[in-house]
């Protein structure tokens, strides 16, 4: 009994230990309105830190997104449906006696689904006022990006420091 509880022991501190130390990026976003690539593979952030520079305020969005494209094409392909139905047949002889024939039956049907545009999710989307800092804290177990960080400066004439703390994706 005594071996399980301090091997459970071991395994929490280690479980801790994991949690408090993190990887840290950072980047400095142009006073253009531009995108910049933070991570290219998924991260769990848990502190963003944005200190704007400049004389005015600005926008700062996070995208999951794994380049510095804000957009991604789903090319095109062909959605396959089933259905039952009954087909019904009438046929009329020239001495006009009508014969009806009811078909029931499973079919499958095409339909094609054309290619699409579509954007990044949205992780996160601050205003910053001028000459000033903030820090995003995400609660619970931090901000899960699948794919990558994106920051955008979306307000040209800020000038932006941006320092992301997050703990990479296994």
């Amino acid at each position: 009994m005594k071996k399980l509880l301090k091997s459970l022991l071991v395994v929490g501190c280690l479980l801790v230990a994991n949690q408090s130390f993190g990887a840290t990026a950072s980047v400095t976003v142009s006073a253009a309105a531009t995108t910049n690539s933070l991570l290219s593979a998924g991260a769990r952030v848990t502190q963003v830190v944005i200190a704007n520079a400049g004389t005015n305020a600005t926008t700062l969005a996070l995208l999951d997104a794994p380049s510095t494209s804000t957009t991604f094409t789903l090319s095109a392909y062909t959605n396959f449906s089933t259905i039952t139905t009954n087909i019904t047949q009438i046929i009329t002889t020239p001495g006009g006696v009508s014969q009806t024939n009811t078909i029931s039956g499973v079919y499958q049907v095409s339909n094609p689904v054309s290619a699409s545009t579509n954007t990044y999710p949205l992780g996160m989307l601050y205003t910053i006022p001028a000459s000033s800092t903030v820090t995003y804290t995400p609660a619970g177990n931090g901000l899960l990006l699948m794919r990558g960080a994106l920051l955008t400066n979306g307000t040209p004439g800020g000038n932006l420091s941006v320092t992301l703390t997050y703990y990479p994706q296994q």
